[in-house]
This record gives structure tokens, sequence and C-alpha cells, in this order.
């Protein structure tokens, strides 16, 4: 019986930690496995012959990789898109994307610099594009003056005036 080309280097490629008691039990296996007259990798235990095809897999060099991630977003503009897609699906609510994102509010804010998110103007620039307010800037005004007047005014009198300023939008 003979050992096929191919099995000799993989066989001279193991570490063999067991040294020759494990060679030799490698070998009566292998013999007993053959099915010809030639002994071939498939004969070979799998943690053998793994450890030959991870030795001769070509590594990729840095060139290689940055070619491979190149056009690929890095992992701050994800974030940033993670965030603005919360933000955007809350309806810009601060409270409840802190919540969704498992993070406090504060850095929330800490994130929105970071990214120069403007957390006020998600919102605002959705309506713009769905052409439900002409021009940017009077939602803004609209929730600033709908917290005044939930502090400030009795009930009837903030309704009347937040569907004054509804109808101005």
């Amino acid at each position: 019986m003979a050992i096929d080309e191919e099995t000799m280097r993989t066989l001279t490629a193991y570490s063999w930690p067991g040294n020759v008691r494990e060679l030799e039990n490698v070998i009566e296996r292998a013999l007993t496995l053959s099915q010809g007259d030639r002994i071939t990798n498939e004969d070979l235990p799998p943690r053998i012959r793994q450890e030959y095809l991870g030795s001769t897999t070509a590594q990729l060099s840095s060139d290689d990789l940055a070619e491979l991630f190149s056009g690929l977003p890095n992992l701050d503009e994800i974030e940033r898109r993670y965030i603005l897609h919360v933000l955007e699906s809350t309806g810009s609510n601060r409270k409840r994307t802190a919540e969704i994102l498992g993070i406090n509010r504060k850095t929330l804010y800490r994130m929105a610099a970071r990214f120069e998110i403007e957390l006020g103007l998600i919102f605002e620039t959705r309506l713009v594009q769905a052409g439900k307010i002409a021009t940017p800037g009077k939602t803004a005004t609209l929730s600033r003056c709908s917290r005044r007047l939930e502090t400030r005014a009795s009930c009837p009198q903030r309704c009347q005036l937040l569907r004054n300023l509804r109808s101005q939008i």
C-alpha cells in the first residue's frame, strides 16, 4: 500500500502534538479506512485535513482587505444612519428614540452632536419631503409653541391656539 503525494504533504504539515503514537494511530486508521491501494486525504481524520487546508489558504494582504471593504459604510456611518432611522420612525420623539436605542437621552444628544444630526429638523424635513408643509421652520415653531401652551394655557385655550397654529401650516 502507498501514500498519495498530497496526503504525504498533509501529514508532514501537521504539528503532531501526540508525537509518534498519534502518527501511528492515524496511519493505522488510514490503512483500515482506505478503499483502494493508496492512502488519500479522505482516509485521514478531519482535524489533520483542516490544519493542512488552513495552512495552504492564502492570507489576504491589507490592500486586498481595503479593496474588499471599499464602498461600505464605516461603523460611525452605520450608527448615524440607525439613529436617523429610529428618529424618523418615532417622529423625532427623542425620549422614545433613546428608549429604543437603549441609551440615555443625554447620550442621544451627545451622539447627535457627534454625528451632526439636528434633532428638531428630522420630522420637519420628512413633512417638507411629503409636501405637507412648504417651508422648513414652521414645525419647529409649532412644537415650541405647543410646549409653551401646555404649561401656560388652560385646556380650552390650548386647544384653540393649537388649532390656529396647525391651520397656519
